[in-house]
């Protein structure tokens, strides 16, 4: 017998997973996570309890970016743009697809990108991809996944996903949103009472907005 651990019978990776992209987009300490974990709670507090025990899907992930794309601007001063370009696309093949993601992922503006895959079968899982080199890809995860996997580990068709000899995991490719963190910085009066009213004056930062960047 052995005892539980967070993250497994638990629904909330969305929430690790925008937490774990952010830390890398800006090398976030321990107290910097604690912050933004409760900034997104607060976020989506009307998705709690369920959110603990069954997760979300895209919509909810959505939300969570919504939510960092704020707390970033006050915390920060500075822009996390997220889109989710595979939404309506296709892509035929799972190399196609890491290709693809290879591209995505090199930095824009001096700033790094990260991004947030959906698995299926049998992982049923939000993960944060960090690179892709060669035939692999490296992870960021919150609980379980592996660092690293071969393309070859995941498959696009549901009959092929699964726990059981020779099958693989199912990635869920039209869940791929893209986070970036051009190293543009906003203008600020640089005084602290002042900052909140400066957020007035610049472009806001809705879901629609974003996606369409």
């Amino acid at each position: 017998m052995k005892p539980e651990t967070q993250g497994h019978i638990d629904g909330l990776c969305a929430v690790y997973t925008v937490v774990n992209a952010c830390k890398l987009l800006f090398d976030h300490s321990e107290k910097m996570d604690q912050r933004l974990f409760k900034a997104l709670c607060i976020g989506i507090s009307d998705l709690f309890p369920k959110i603990v025990y069954d997760g979300t899907e895209v919509v909810g992930l959505r939300r969570l970016l919504d939510a960092a794309v704020e707390w970033t601007a006050r915390t920060h001063k500075c822009e996390l743009v997220w889109s989710q370009p595979l939404f309506r696309e296709k892509i035929a093949t799972v190399d196609e697809y890491f290709a693809w993601l290879r591209s995505e992922l090199r930095p824009i503006d001096g700033g790094p990108r990260a991004a947030i895959i959906g698995l299926g079968k049998p992982w049923e899982h939000w993960t944060v991809v960090r690179g892709v080199r060669g035939g692999r890809a490296t992870y960021f995860d919150s609980w379980g996944f592996p660092d690293s996997t071969a393309f070859s580990y995941f498959t696009f068709e549901k009959s092929r996903a699964g726990e059981g000899k020779n099958q693989k995991t199912l990635l869920m490719y039209h869940q791929t949103f893209v986070l970036a963190a051009p190293r543009r910085q906003r203008p600020m009066s640089g005084l602290r009472d002042q900052i909140d009213s400066s957020f007035t004056r610049w472009p806001s930062f809705s879901a629609a907005s974003l996606r369409s960047l």
